[in-house]
């Protein structure tokens, strides 16, 4: 063997072959299988036989160009909740889940509504990552109904929304084993609108720990000032300033990493069914939080239809948000054709930082799915994984999916490109999350 051939077999010798991954990380996603999407509108669940699944949180990562599934866990959920009902620790490698409304036994076909018929959901589930798998920490009362779980910073609490009028903010401690522990209960009583959904619909912790924002009603946003004890741990909110009226109907909150700005977006859904059929554009908006918690809009952005889910890059320098258009739409001769049902799409923002203004990366990018609501970036903010919840038709109306996509930087800036990459799951991933694999 010629030199250069030896000295190049003893380089590549004890290496791995395998390309860099194109997401880095763990993507951790939340199933909800207990309905079709169309549910929502006909009341119809489809349920699924017992070997095709349940309510699941997968652990998936990306090797070699193809997403893989590493392990499944039951993890009781509900995708009638915004997508914010999982949340996860990445120095203690846990992962939390809440009930926002329990299971059907899967005998019942047919519900009045997919909103209000399921039981009530109470309970927060602990999950550890293991060497690849998913571990149970335990199972803890999570209030009424909970609609999200937020962390804050350091780890040692979470903070939970309830449906119950006298405990609608939990604080729950976790032990350096990221298990839940002792909780305090909050009666925030917000000032709900006369005929209006008397509901507190999450809350989202910044990441200085400073201050709470609550969706109050899919409405307005409250900023809560995080109040501790001698001992330094959270013990009561105080309201900071005057709630900032959004109007529409505001799903998602997250801050972005310096804690300056809260972005969230607004499905624009009108009242009553027909606004289903003939809502405009959805928003995503910026709010500026001072260091006092006062809070202004600083800019909104029109995306693309009913936009639930979005993720802010690490950097905090773009955002992205999942648009299901009007996917949810069922089957019908009336509604074959209607505009939005028949393609989701994702738009992306550049955030400016300093201000946060927002300005489109591009066009909308359209892809085939049905109730897409979640998106999570890597760790490095160059790639992206994408919830779909089923699609219209065949074997796939049954199942769920993850699709990888990319940000590809261009002379005129970041785009999205699908790499068409994609893992079949158990029917109805809602909600993603990212965690470290190493």
């Amino acid at each position: 063997m010629p030199l250069l051939a030896l000295l190049l077999a003893a380089g590549l010798s004890g290496q791995s072959t395998d390309p860099a991954p194109w997401f880095d990380g763990f993507i951790l996603a939340a199933a909800d299988a207990d309905m079709v999407a169309f549910a929502y509108a006909d009341g119809r669940l489809e349920p699924l036989a017992p070997e095709e699944g349940a309510d699941a949180l997968i652990l998936i990562e990306e090797r070699g160009g193809a997403l893989v599934a590493l392990d499944t866990a039951h993890a009781p959920n509900s995708v009638v909740s915004w997508p914010q009902i999982i949340e996860g620790a990445p120095d203690q490698g846990a992962v939390y889940v809440v009930e926002t409304r329990g299971s059907l036994p899967r005998e019942i076909e047919t519900v009045e509504s997919a909103y209000s018929s399921f039981p009530e959901g109470r309970s927060l589930h602990a999950f550890q990552i293991e060497d690849g798998r998913l571990r149970p920490r335990g199972v803890s009362p999570a209030g009424l109904n909970p609609q999200s779980v937020s962390r804050g910073p350091g780890g040692d609490w979470l903070i939970l929304a309830s449906e119950d009028g006298g405990a609608e903010a939990i604080f729950v401690r976790i032990d350096p084993a990221g298990m839940a522990r002792d909780q305090r209960a909050i009666d925030l009583d917000p000032d709900y609108r006369q005929g209006g959904e008397n509901r507190l619909r999450g809350l989202f912790w910044s990441p200085d720990g400073a201050f709470v924002a609550a969706n109050v009603e899919n409405h307005r946003i409250e900023i809560y000032r995080v109040e501790r004890d001698e001992a330094g741990d959270p013990s009561a909110l105080s309201k900071a300033g005057a709630a900032l009226e959004i109007g529409g109907r505001w799903s998602v909150a997250k801050w972005t990493p310096d804690s300056r700005h809260l972005l969230l977006t607004d499905t624009a859904w009108p009242d009553g069914t027909i606004g289903m059929l003939t809502q405009p554009r959805g928003r995503l908006i910026s709010v500026a939080v001072d260091e006092n918690g006062g809070a202004r809009l600083a800019d909104q952005i029109r995306v693309g239809l009913s936009p639930e889910g979005f993720d802010i890059s690490p950097d905090g320098r773009l955002a992205v948000t999942v648009n299901m258009g009007r996917t949810y739409l069922p089957d019908s001769p009336f509604l074959r054709f209607w505009p939005g049902r028949n393609q989701s799409s994702l738009s992306l923002i550049s955030i400016d930082p300093e201000t946060g203004a927002l300005s489109p990366e591009g066009p909308e990018v359209y892809f085939d799915g049905v109730l897409p609501e979640d998106a999570i970036f890597d760790a490095d903010g160059d790639s992206l994984a994408v919830a779909t919840f089923h699609l219209r038709q065949g074997p796939l109306r049954r199942r769920g999916l993850i699709d990888l996509w990319r940000v590809v930087e261009t002379p005129a800036g970041p785009r999205l490109e699908n790499t068409g990459e994609r893992l079949e799951t158990v029917r109805g991933p809602h909600d993603l999350v990212w965690m470290p694999s190493d």
